[in-house]
């Protein structure tokens, strides 16, 4: 069960992946607290790790900002920054643009729900205009 404000109920909260991610990361916190270290290792193993493997797996959408991150850091020895342009439309209804710098050129732009939606958008064109 999930306590939402007006807004973010409004917005489709019960769907966004962060928003039930960091439930999920509560559930295993306080499984953690109250039954210890194996317990919870037991519950993830079963329960979460066949998530995992698919995740990983090779026909899994591809994590872009992760993946700029270790090529930048492996081609350039620097982290990609993302910055902010612009963000439009009512709290409860925002739209982000966001840019990915590689040192002082910009590689990639991207939009979004939410700036970290905007910043795999971003990523993602980053990366691929790079490998080309």
């Amino acid at each position: 069960m999930l306590l939402l404000g007006k807004g973010e109920e409004m917005s489709g909260g019960r769907t966004k992946k962060t928003i039930l991610a960091d439930a999920m990361e509560a559930v295993i916190g306080a499984l953690y607290i109250d039954n210890g270290y194996k317990n919870t290792f037991d519950f993830v193993s079963r329960c979460i790790q066949p998530q995992i493997k698919k995740v990983t797996g090779e026909n899994f959408h591809n994590d872009y900002k992760s993946i700029l991150q270790e090529f930048c850091q492996q081609q350039f020895k620097c982290y990609p920054e993302y910055i902010m342009v612009k963000k439009t439309g009512p709290e409860h209804d925002r739209t982000f643009w966001m840019e990915v710098r590689i040192g002082q050129t910009v590689y990639g732009a991207g939009k979004g729900r939410n700036k970290k939606s905007a910043e795999q958008d971003a990523a993602k064109e980053a990366y691929l205009k790079i490998k080309a």
